[in-house]
């Protein structure tokens, strides 16, 4: 280390303070805290020696500012020996970076030189268990090759119906009715003149060819129907 620096103070909320001040002021690190007895506690830092003298002045003054005289001393010691350093069981920067290594270099060389663990070999009855399934996933296979011949069965009746031609539908027959014409009798007149005027317009429209249009056989009275219809059936004798 470059420079140690140490400051004393009275009580624990100083200590805090000042650590923190020299901590932010520069390039330094904490070494240790160390309770001396009677509420004494002393700080150590280590670092460059304009570094750790910056540190202290500032720990110095923040301390000051606190109520109380709670800073005791304070002391740099540029460039000190080796044996000071074993004496206080200081570590160094280089010393814990150093340390640092070496553990993790122990750590992957105790990760690669665990066993590798064999895969277990299946056990007999395992082995024995699973051997009936395989048999019948075999025997399984018949069922289902029949039932593909059956599909494919199944689909050549299809397409051989498809296949062939529809048959052509009979032809209908023409029914031929004979129709016979109605024979047309001719009314008497007198009983015509019994008849209702509404049953004289009804004979008179069922002729077809009559003098009279619908319209007029709807005003017509009875006498002059009873005329058209004689005449009607006149005319036809002729």
């Amino acid at each position: 280390m470059s420079a140690l620096g140490l400051i004393e103070t009275k009580g624990l909320i100083g200590a805090i303070e000042g650590a923190d001040a020299m901590l932010k002021a520069a390039d330094v690190h904490l070494l240790e805290k160390h309770f001396v007895g009677g509420g004494l506690v002393t700080i150590t830092i280590a670092g460059e020696v304009s570094a750790v003298r910056a540190s202290i002045d500032a720990a110095v003054a923040t301390i000051g500012r606190l109520p109380g005289a709670l800073l005791r001393s304070q002391h740099v010691i540029a460039r000190p020996d080796v044996e000071l350093a074993n004496m206080l069981s200081f570590e160094t920067a280089q010393e814990r970076a150093e340390q640092a290594k070496k553990q993790a270099a122990e750590a992957a060389v105790a990760a690669c030189a665990e066993p590798v663990l064999a895969p277990e070999e299946p056990k007999a009855e395992e082995v024995a268990e699973s051997a009936p399934a395989k048999e019948e996933v075999l025997e399984e296979k018949p069922e289902q090759e029949s039932v593909t011949d059956e599909a494919e069965k199944t689909q050549d009746v299809v397409e051989e119906v498809q296949t062939k031609p529809a048959a052509k539908a009979p032809k209908a027959e023409i029914v031929k009715k004979d129709v016979k014409a109605e024979e047309v009798q001719r009314p008497n007149i007198s009983e015509l003149r019994k008849m209702k005027v509404s049953k004289v317009r009804q004979i008179a429209r069922g002729l077809a060819g009559l003098s009279l249009t619908r319209e007029e056989i709807k005003s017509t009275n009875k006498k002059d129907l009873i005329e058209a219809i004689t005449k009607f059936y006149r005319n036809i004798e002729e």
